[in-house]
């Protein structure tokens, strides 16, 4: 069982079945594609630019991501 990592960024996409999001800052910046299934939990909505924290595990060379936590951009969570 793969163990479980986590990262934190800006979604810079979004798409059917997976996203991009941005971690780091400037020249440190990469991008990473996380996959979603049928078992990844998503608390938020997945926006482009919104503030998200991941949940996710290598599988096949893919991110595939857990838990999807979103911070909506003006910083109150909404429930």
């Amino acid at each position: 069982m793969p163990e479980t990592q986590s990262a934190s960024g800006k979604i810079a996409s979004v798409g059917d079945a997976q996203f991009t999001m941005s971690i780091g800052k400037d020249q440190d910046r990469k991008d990473l594609q996380f996959v979603i299934d049928e078992n990844t939990k998503v608390d938020g909505q997945l926006s482009v630019g919104a503030q998200a924290t991941v949940d996710f595990k290598l599988d096949g060379g893919k991110n595939i991501a857990t838990h999807v936590i979103v911070t909506p951009s003006s910083g109150v969570q909404s429930r």
